[in-house]
């Protein structure tokens, strides 16, 4: 994975993606906002969208991982695109390095939008319903550790359902997911 530098573009590492290519090395070179084939997008420009950028291309290429280059400013991106991608793997780590399952998501995860995250969200009145609730719990989860699994299930007023796996259960174990939800 290539990081261009100031005032550069994703064309400046054509020549040494040629040579990795040709070697049988998966390469991938991105414009940063504001530069390149993106210079449209100047109100984009900052270290942090420029991590983004890069890690949303590695998601998309299906990179879940890669030797993350960068040239002179891009030297300042890539411990943020080091922050950013791990967050993204992490939630596969019960599935091998490379299995398709993983590269195939990593493949087609989308930047997150903000404002889900911060928005305030009433629950009084689902919390007040006599629906049926149940809480599947991902023992291996890193994204929502057990303890706070927990901690939901019981906000819920249920036991979880435990499953030994990752973050992805409808990746990773699909079966036991359709299992689970087959007795509800």
């Amino acid at each position: 994975m290539f990081v261009h530098g100031m005032s550069h573009g994703a064309w400046c590492w054509e020549l040494v993606q040629a040579r990795l290519d040709r070697a049988g090395h998966a390469t991938l070179a991105v414009d940063l906002p504001g530069h390149g084939r993106r210079a449209h997008e100047r109100r984009r420009a900052s270290v942090g969208g420029y991590a983004r950028a890069v890690a949303d291309a590695m998601s998309l290429a299906g990179f879940s991982r890669a030797i993350v280059v960068g040239h002179s400013m891009g030297g300042i991106v890539i411990p943020k695109v080091a922050e950013l991608v791990p967050a993204r793997a992490r939630w596969m780590t019960d599935l091998p390095v490379g299995d398709l399952r993983v590269t195939g998501a990593l493949a087609r995860l989308t930047p997150q939008p903000l404002r889900p995250w911060v928005e305030r969200v009433d629950m009084q009145r689902f919390y007040a319903m006599s629906v049926p609730r149940t809480y599947v719990r991902c023992l291996g989860d890193a994204a929502i550790i057990p303890a706070k699994a927990a901690e939901y299930a019981a906000r819920l007023g249920v036991t979880p359902i435990d499953l030994d796996c990752a973050h992805g259960p409808m990746l990773s174990e699909p079966d036991a997911l359709v299992r689970i939800l087959e007795t509800l």
